[in-house]
């Protein structure tokens, strides 16, 4: 169906939404034992897939891919193409926030900035990491990259209306 949409203040905020249900703890890396057992002691965990779109007076921005899947049709059913999408905001850049960034190895926003945090870009930029080395390729004119900020110091913004703030440790 079409997603969720929030007003904040002159902002749409649509939550995109590529998964939802359960999954096994089996996709959990390094998962400590009692904190498992506590909160997952069937095996299994609610688990949610969603992308971040925000449109203000024209002006787009899609927050992470999900996995390529939904996101495209329910862009489409607020009136939003990926070519209307003008900065991808990765928050960072494991599989099911990157899906929907190339469809046969081509780029599927074509008019967007992507911004990525300069530390995830280089975790990934370095070693072998395939599938996120062909997004850089693909969009290697369109990258900018920025350092986040601590939520206690100055607001730089990325595109106008968006911070960065420092959480690290997911990658």
């Amino acid at each position: 169906g079409p997603p969720n949409r929030y007003q904040v203040g002159r902002y749409n905020v649509y939550i995109l939404t590529e998964h939802q249900g359960q999954n096994g703890i089996d996709i959990l890396i390094d998962a400590p034992y009692d904190v498992v057992e506590k909160y997952a002691p069937d095996g299994t965990f609610a688990n949610a897939v969603n992308a971040v779109l925000i449109e203000k007076e024209g002006e787009v921005w899609l927050a992470d891919t999900g996995f390529g899947r939904n996101i495209f049709t329910q862009m489409a059913s607020v009136g939003i193409t990926s070519a209307d999408v003008d900065h991808l905001l990765l928050t960072h850049m494991h599989g099911d926030h990157i899906g929907g960034l190339l469809k046969d190895d081509k780029v599927t926003f074509p008019n967007a900035t992507m911004y990525i945090a300069q530390i995830e870009h280089d975790y990934w930029a370095n070693g072998d990491h395939a599938s996120q080395q062909k997004i850089f390729n693909a969009y290697k004119d369109k990258i900018k990259l920025f350092t986040p900020n601590e939520l206690t110091k100055e607001k730089k913004l990325l595109p106008p209306g968006i911070q960065g703030i420092i959480a690290y440790g997911h990658t």
